[in-house]
C-alpha cells in the first residue's frame, strides 16, 4: 500500500499520522472542503509532511466536470491556503442527472476540467474501470495530462482485480503514464455488494490478495495500491 483516501481530517492528528506511518504510506489524499482549507485540514497535513508523507488534495464534486470555474476556484484556494503536493480529482461525471444519456459531452467536458487543472499543480485522478472501455478515446487524452492515476479495481480477489484494471494497465503501458490500483474498504452494504470490498474479508485477506496481484505487475509504471478509505480501513477486523 502506497496510498489512502482520507475524507474527513478530524482532530486526531497524532493517531492518524501514527496510523499512516506505521503502515510505510508515501501519501494520503486529504479532502479540503469546499469552501476551503480548514484548521483540521491545515494542521493534519502539516503534520503529515512533517513526517515526509505527501499530502494531495482532495476533491470530488461530480458537478465540477461540467462546473470548472468551482473546480479551478477550489484548487487554487487550496493550494494558496496550505502546502501540498498536488491536486487529487474523485470526480465521477456517471453520477450526474444527465448519464447516460449525455455520458459522451459530459466526459469531454471532464477531460476540459483535466486539461485545465494541470496548471494548478501535478495531477491525480481517479477513474473507473468499465470507462477505458467505454470511453477509450477521451480517457486516452486524459491519461496522457496526468501524472498518474488510480483505477478503483473495486474487487475482493487477485484475478477480479487485474481483469477489472487491464484496460488501465494497457492504457498507461500506451501512454508512459504511472498507475495505482484503488481497493474498497468499507463494511458491506446494499450499496457496497461484498465482491467489491476487503471490509468484510479483514486485513490479512487483504494483505494476500494484493500481494498477488502485485506479483502480476511487474511493470515498472505500477505504483502500488490505493486503499479506500482511512477510517474505514483502520477499524477493519484482522
Amino acid at each position: 500500500m502506497v496510498a489512502t483516501w482520507l475524507w474527513q481530517a478530524g482532530k486526531d492528528i497524532r493517531e492518524t499520522v501514527a496510523f499512516v506511518t506505521a503502515r510505510g504510506l508515501r501519501e494520503v489524499c486529504l479532502a479540503v472542503p469546499p469552501g476551503g482549507v480548514d484548521e483540521d485540514v491545515a494542521a493534519l497535513a502539516s503534520a503529515l509532511r512533517g513526517n515526509g508523507i505527501a499530502v494531495s488534495c482532495l476533491g470530488g464534486d461530480p458537478r465540477w466536470a461540467v462546473d470548472h470555474d468551482a473546480a479551478l476556484n477550489w484548487a487554487f484556494r487550496a493550494t494558496t491556503d496550505a502546502v501540498f503536493d498536488g491536486v487529487h480529482l474523485d470526480v465521477e461525471p456517471w453520477t450526474l442527472p444527465g448519464w447516460p444519456s449525455d455520458a459522451r459531452s459530459l466526459m469531454a467536458s471532464y477531460s476540459v476540467l483535466v486539461e485545465e487543472m494541470t496548471e494548478v499543480a501535478p495531477l491525480a485522478v481517479d477513474l473507473a474501470p468499465w470507462l477505458f472501455d467505454d470511453h477509450a478515446e477521451t480517457l486516452t487524452r486524459v491519461v496522457q495530462q496526468c501524472d498518474s492515476i488510480t483505477g478503483l479495481a473495486y474487487r475482493d480477489n487477485a484475478a477480479s482485480i487485474l481483469a477489472a484494471a487491464a484496460g488501465m494497465i494497457r492504457l498507461c503501458a500506451e501512454t508512459g503514464t504511472t498507475y495505482r490500483i484503488g481497493v474498497e474498504t468499507q463494511p458491506p452494504s446494499p450499496e457496497i455488494p461484498s465482491t467489491i470490498t476487503f471490509g468484510d474479508d479483514g486485513l490479512a485477506a487483504m494483505s494476500r490478495v494484493l500481494t498477488a496481484v502485485a506479483e502480476q505487475l511487474p511493470d515498472s509504471l505500477f505504483d502500488g495500491f490505493a486503499i479506500h478509505h482511512l477510517d474505514s480501513w483502520r477499524t477493519m477486523p484482522p
